[in-house]
């Protein structure tokens, strides 16, 4: 069988299903490393262990990248602590000790309220919608004594977004799926709904992506 190498951006450690032998990553956050472990020998095919390599390369330059850099930094503490002491660890970098010391030295030099996530000027934060959130309780109103929880889960859920959500769905033509687009168009000429379609949607997953 002939060797494949994978040349790839983060977008590797999105729960993409594919297993490599080895994974040999750039030195970043813990979790970033972790996730792309996950890639090597992750269907468990090799009887014996599988090696990841972390990479430091001095000629990055990680200025404008705050948050990556940060990341980067932390584990990279833990990783000197590790060496010093793996028994400190249960001998696992991965396992909940070293990870709980990973975010430690993370967010240990960030300034006061940097995981507050303001929603706006004037607005309350999402750490306060979703803790004592005084907005909720005021007290010149005679309502305000009826609530016996503050929190405002909803509005915090609405408001906070992990990923924008300017993106569109496109299917490849790729393989088999030139043909399921060509189906799909024949039924909506027809005036088969989406309900009616659902089955050759789903076929299609494996040929979208997100633009």
């Amino acid at each position: 069988m002939d060797k494949v190498i994978c040349i790839s951006t983060q977008v590797i450690e999105a729960g993409v299903d594919i297993s490599f032998d080895t994974v040999v990553r750039y030195a970043a956050g813990l979790d970033n490393i972790v996730q792309s472990a996950g890639r090597c020998n992750r269907h468990g095919k090799k009887a014996r262990s599988a090696k990841v390599y972390i990479v430091n390369c001095k000629a990055e330059k990680l200025t404008h990248l705050e948050s990556i850099n940060k990341a980067k930094t932390a584990c990279e503490s833990l990783l000197y602590s590790y060496s010093a002491s793996p028994d400190e660890y249960d001998f696992d970098l991965s396992g909940e000790k070293s990870i709980s010391r990973y975010y430690q030295n993370l967010y240990s030099d960030l300034p006061q309220h940097y995981m507050d996530y303001r929603l706006g000027d004037g607005l309350p934060t999402m750490f306060e919608l979703m803790s004592f959130n005084k907005s909720a309780l005021d007290l010149s109103h005679d309502y305000a004594e009826k609530y016996i929880i503050a929190n405002s889960l909803k509005t915090a859920g609405k408001s906070f977004k992990v990923f924008d959500d300017n993106q569109d769905s496109v299917v490849v033509p790729y393989g088999d799926a030139g043909e399921m687009i060509q189906k799909l168009k024949e039924n909506y000429y027809r005036g088969f709904d989406l309900a009616d379609c659902r089955e050759d949607i789903q076929k299609l997953k494996p040929y979208t992506v997100s633009v």
